[in-house]
Parts: structure tokens; C-alpha cells; sequence
């Protein structure tokens, strides 16, 4: 019987239609219920090029400061706001772009870049999906250099 189980996990995992992913996205996001196949075919019907989908700004936010990815990891992506992602907060706006930054039990955490300034100071991300842009490579407050993921809000319609 256990043989027969593990059987059976293996014939779902090896077949990429049942095993595709879905995002943690809220009930609210257009990537709702929807399978990383069928987010990047709503994705390409609008732009072409876009050759992947990615799950959670702060996962991303991470792995590129802990250097787990580079920019060339990003090229083309669309990367889905999970529900965890909506603490992240507009702090501030410069010239064409919005800082945004992760904070959890007073602790400040990972930033990024908005190509938008239509955010306000405070207000959360939104859950849904954000084309990356790039990384770019900005100077902290403290004068050390980070790299940080510059978003744009990808609308599918």
C-alpha cells in the first residue's frame, strides 16, 4: 500500500500539467487560483516576451540580496504578489520611482523599487501580478550599495 502512494506522487510530479505551481495569492489577485502555466499564458497574450512567472516579491527580494539571483534571473519574469507580500509599505518617492519596504514586528526588511509614483507613503502592495523591470544598483541611507528589483504593476487586460 505505502509503495503504491509514492507511486502515485511520483506519476503526478512527473507529469508538469498536474504539478504546475499556484501562488499564494489572496482571493482579491487576478493570479487567484491560477497555475503558473496559465498566469504566463495570460502574460504572453500581452507581451510575448515574458518567459516566466515568479512566486512572492519577498522570496525574490530575498534571494536576489542574499545573491541566490542576478539580474539575468529576472529577464522577462512577471513576479505574482502573494498574500505575505502585502506588508510590504510605500516609505518614499524619488523623482520617477517608490521605495518600498518589508517590515514584520518592527523590523525593517527588504526593499524595492516601483517604476511608479502614483503610490502614496504607507500604502501596501496590492496582491497581483508586477512585471520586473531590472535590478538597479542604488546607495543606502548608510552609503553601502544594494541592488534592488525594479517593478511595474502588469495589468492582463
Amino acid at each position: 500500500m505505502r509503495l503504491s502512494h509514492i507511486a502515485l506522487a511520483l506519476l503526478l510530479l512527473s507529469n508538469p500539467a498536474l504539478a504546475d505551481v499556484l501562488c499564494d495569492s489572496p482571493a482579491s489577485s487576478i493570479a487567484h487560483n491560477k497555475t503558473n502555466n496559465e498566469i504566463l499564458a495570460l502574460a504572453q497574450k500581452k507581451d510575448p516576451d515574458i518567459k516566466k512567472i515568479l512566486c512572492g516579491v519577498l522570496t525574490e527580494v530575498n534571494a536576489l540580496e542574499k545573491g541566490y539571483t542576478a539580474a539575468p534571473d529576472y529577464e522577462n519574469a512577471v513576479v505574482i504578489a502573494e498574500n505575505y507580500d502585502q506588508r510590504f509599505q510605500a516609505i518614499q518617492r524619488l523623482s520617477d520611482i517608490t521605495l518600498f519596504r518589508h517590515e514584520f514586528n518592527g523590523e525593517n526588511y527588504p526593499q524595492f523599487v516601483m517604476a511608479d509614483t502614483s503610490w502614496h507613503q504607507g500604502e501596501e502592495l496590492q496582491a497581483g501580478p508586477y512585471r520586473v523591470l531590472g535590478v538597479q544598483k542604488f546607495t543606502s541611507a548608510n552609503g553601502f550599495p544594494v541592488q534592488l528589483l525594479i517593478l511595474e504593476l502588469f495589468q492582463f487586460y
